[in-house]
Formats: C-alpha cells, structure tokens, sequence
C-alpha cells in the first residue's frame, strides 16, 4: 500500500535528519576548535548524508505526487492526511510532525554555524589587520568597518 511506503519513506528521511544533526554537531565543535582537519573530513560526511536525503526527498516527491493523484489532492503530506483514515492518518501526523521539528533544528544549527563561520573570517580579517600594521579597532571611530561582534549592534 502507498500509504505504508509514505510512511516507510519519511521514517528512513527522519532518520537520516536525525543523523545530519549530529553531523552538524560535530561540524560546529571542530569550528569551535579551530580544527581545519576535521571540518574537512566532516564535510565529506555531511556531503554524503545530505545526498542519501536528497535521494530519498525525491523519492518521497514521487510518492507523494503519484498517491495524491490517485487520492484527488494536493500532492503534500497534508493533503494526503486529510484523505487518510486511522491508524495511518495518526503514524503520518506523528512522523511530519518530528521531521518538521528536526528540520527545524538543522535549521538553527546552520545559523549558528554560518554565524561561527563570519566571526572566524572578522577574526582572521583582523589578525591580517594587524600583520600589515593597519590599525585594529573594534569599532567605526577610525573608519574602519567594524565587525557585528564587537561594535554593539550585536
């Protein structure tokens, strides 16, 4: 039945999410250490499990949108649950529910590290700065184009 591959499809999606989030842990904690290696090595493994993701998203689009048009609905999770009896209606719900939640927190967990990213290159910028012997504030009072971190706008 379509309805149990749907659900098979965003069981193994969570899953994988799940599992990109601790990659992403891991990516944060080598930024935070400075440990070029590691970022190296943990982008290779994250490239790797965003494409099994990507894999999968494309085969639940495929689902979907073929099980919708047998359902006569929008081809999104929502439209199938709206034509979708108990007990399968209740595991969909649970199941969106917990990849919305956790796609939601590899969101942040990006932010934070695009954040951690732009403060290592002002930080980089700056020590440049200084091996030119330009002078380093960190603020505009010398013209010079401070950075959110430590100019109060933060």
């Amino acid at each position: 039945m379509k309805i149990e591959e749907l659900i098979d499809i965003l069981n193994k999606e969570k899953e994988k999410v799940a599992n990109l989030i601790k990659i992403l842990r891991k990516k944060r904690d080598f930024i935070e250490k400075k440990d070029t290696d590691g970022v190296k090595e943990i982008l290779t493994v994250e490239k790797q499990a965003v494409d099994e993701l990507t894999f999968l998203e494309k085969n639940r689009a495929e689902l979907t949108k073929n099980f919708a048009e047998e359902l006569g609905t929008a081809p999104t999770v929502s439209g199938i649950l709206e034509k979708t009896e108990d007990p399968y209606r209740h595991d969909l719900t649970l199941i969106a529910a917990r990849l919305t939640e956790l796609l939601n927190e590899v969101s942040l967990l990006n932010i934070g590290i695009q954040q951690m990213i732009a403060y290592r290159m002002e930080e980089f910028d700056m020590v440049i700065d200084l091996l030119r012997g330009k002078r380093a504030t960190y603020d505009d009072s010398k013209n010079r184009v401070a950075g959110t971190i430590f100019n109060g706008r933060a």
